[in-house]
């Protein structure tokens, strides 16, 4: 899973809360009886969250994210339907690898090329068609309350690793991992969360 030369920093939250970092490994699992707190007010609930970056010796990386998502009211529907994505083009290429909705009947619906838009970003009114900041929007197919959305891509950054990683959102958070997969000759700088308890572990990995 892991390159040559490549070491592993796995960190393990027992509660959630918010992560800012350079480079981390991160999972965490919320308790069943929070979980079940947790979504009884909420309008959809994040199964699955998995975010892979893989780091060059030369600032370049490729992050695989991954997200299944289960829908539960009307108000998470409309906050779900459509995946939205922000890059900027001058340094990021974009790749949907993976976009389907699941109805609670069991049918799984895979999103066709014409749902798929390249738009400049929502949040910048003012953009041209010709600004550099654009935004992925997929619009996933036949979404409802009880229906489950899984959206996967792929993103090419030339340079300039950075993150900021969330494990408190609106809605809650079964599952969250993130994995940093970097060559040893790079020196990793994170910053943890406050009162949040943490098991993080560094190690070399053999070559090959």
């Amino acid at each position: 899973m892991f390159t040559e030369r490549n070491f592993l920093s796995r960190l393990n939250l027992f509660l959630v809360g918010c992560l800012f970092l350079s480079a981390l490994l991160g999972s965490t699992t919320a308790a069943n009886a929070q979980t079940e707190t947790l979504q009884l007010n909420a309008d959809a609930v994040n199964l699955r969250v998995e975010k892979h970056y893989t780091l060059t010796s030369d600032g370049a990386y490729k992050l695989h994210l991954y997200i299944k998502r289960q829908i539960l009211t009307y108000k998470g529907k409309k906050e779900y339907a459509d995946f939205k994505f922000t890059y900027n083009r001058t340094r990021q290429q974009v790749k949907l690898l993976k976009a389907q909705t699941t109805t609670d009947k069991g049918e799984v619906l895979t999103v066709k090329p014409e749902e798929i838009h390249d738009i400049p970003a929502s949040w910048n009114s003012e953009a041209s068609l010709y600004s550099q900041t654009r935004q992925m929007v997929v619009s996933l197919p036949a979404v409802e309350p009880e229906s489950i959305i899984e959206v996967e891509i792929e993103v090419t950054c030339k340079n300039g690793f950075w993150c900021k990683e969330y494990f408190r959102l609106n809605n809650p958070i079964l599952y969250k991992e993130v994995i940093i997969d970097t060559p040893a000759s790079l020196k990793l700088h994170y910053r943890e969360p406050q009162n949040i308890e943490l098991d993080f572990q560094q190690k070399i990995l053999d070559n090959g």
